[in-house]
């Protein structure tokens, strides 16, 4: 009998976790707030309680933990899956915007799995019509504190007098491949983005073109128009999406990186 009771609850345990929760009353019609209905759906169901898009090296670079983060984290953004590039919010066009797409079940989205994952509960129907359409609606930033959220200067790093005549062979090459030619990354199978950072990869990497249309990849003699020392900054453009590794390299690794292509992004 205990066991019957036992299996009994976590029956219905699972099916309760699995059915997901009810968008509040208030997001269910029009004028969805993005700070009272957006912004605590995804700290709950993406970020909190182990989550895997908080703390200081979310997943993905994607930041859904920090509140006056992750408008500027979700928006002004691209994602490279299944061969194409995607907006993670395309404002008035949430079937074409990445993160409600991975959002959904059925249809499943064109990479990876849906989210969130594991044995957190998918979003309901109410939660998902509620991001559709505050999608539909501009995805507008409802928050007293935000003044526009877009900056897109670059400020490029501080460089030590010591950096200089930056070899690629023995200084760029081994830095990408350790931090981002890993598996799962910019290796020769995951082609994150489409670039690849492992092997022998330059010849290709400077005749490629960005799937950024503001940066080159890599443009000789300007690290501030590419988009693959943007990527390093801690503090980037906001149209430069996140920062590459997610986490970050050491001041010195930065400057490394601009000081190459500043000298020519020579061989």
């Amino acid at each position: 009998m205990r066991i019957g009771l036992f299996g009994l609850v976590l029956g219905l345990g699972l099916v309760g976790l699995w059915l997901g929760c009810d968008a509040p009353a208030e997001c269910q019609g029009d004028n969805v707030s993005y700070m009272n209905c957006i912004v605590p759906t995804l700290t709950s169901n993406c970020s909190g309680s182990g989550g895997c898009h908080g703390g200081d090296q979310p997943a993905k670079g994607l930041q859904l933990e920090k509140v006056g983060e992750i408008y500027a984290s979700i928006t002004n953004r691209t994602v490279f899956a299944a061969g194409k590039t995607f907006e993670m919010i395309k404002p008035g066009d949430p079937e074409n915007s990445w993160l409600y797409m991975k959002m959904l079940i059925n249809p499943p989205p064109p990479e990876g799995d849906s989210m969130p994952p594991y044995l957190r509960p998918p979003m309901s129907a109410s939660q998902l019509k509620m991001f559709s359409t505050w999608i539909k609606e501009g995805a507008k930033n409802d928050d007293p504190n935000y003044t526009g959220g877009t900056d897109n200067t670059v400020t490029p790093p501080t460089i030590p007098a010591e950096v200089k005549d930056v070899s690629f062979s023995t200084t760029i090459k081994p830095l990408l491949e350790s931090k981002c030619g890993t598996s799962g990354c910019h290796d020769a199978n995951t082609k994150s983005a489409n670039v690849i950072l492992a092997g022998d990869f330059l010849d290709a990497l400077l005749t490629q073109k960005s799937l950024n249309g503001k940066y080159s990849l890599i443009k000789a003699g300007a690290p501030e128009e590419s988009l693959l020392a943007i990527k390093t900054l801690a503090k980037r453009p906001t149209d430069a999406g996140s920062q590459m590794p997610p986490g970050g390299m050491d001041e010195t690794s930065v400057a490394q990186v601009w000081v190459w292509i500043k000298e020519g992004a020579k061989k």
